[in-house]
């Protein structure tokens, strides 16, 4: 049953101030607003379950389609995952190649900062 027709119909019994022409003009109504036994209840219902029915295919559907977008974003964070792993073990290596050349830079300025020194004191002690 449409959403027009459901409507329609809920506005019309939910209608008191109804006048006599709208309550005939309702199907499966007498006139004075009782309902008569019709195809129209059987009907009501067959078309209540069809759209039951329809309402819940679509909702499957939509719950594969995010399962299935669901195991695509796993499967992507999986590969950044791994790749960010790779990174940064990449980048380990790389910052301990760069402090081992920082420590022999160190260890080589240390060496001229001395040879600085014994030159200065060699000139004290010869020219003194």
């Amino acid at each position: 049953m449409s959403k027009s027709t459901l409507a329609r119909l809920g506005s019309a019994t939910q209608n008191p101030r109804a006048t006599k022409r709208q309550t005939l003009a309702r199907p499966g109504r007498t006139q004075h607003g009782r309902a008569t036994p019709s195809s129209h209840a059987s009907n009501n219902a067959i078309n209540a379950t069809s759209v039951n029915y329809a309402c819940i295919k679509k909702l499957k559907g939509k719950v594969i389609e995010i399962e299935v977008n669901k195991a695509k974003m796993e499967e992507k964070w999986k590969m950044s995952n791994n790749a960010l792993t790779e990174q940064s073990s990449q980048h380990k290596t790389m910052v301990d190649a760069l402090d081992a050349e920082y420590r022999k830079l160190q260890e080589v300025a240390k060496g001229q900062a001395d040879l600085g020194r014994w030159r200065s004191r060699s000139r004290e002690l010869d020219g003194g």
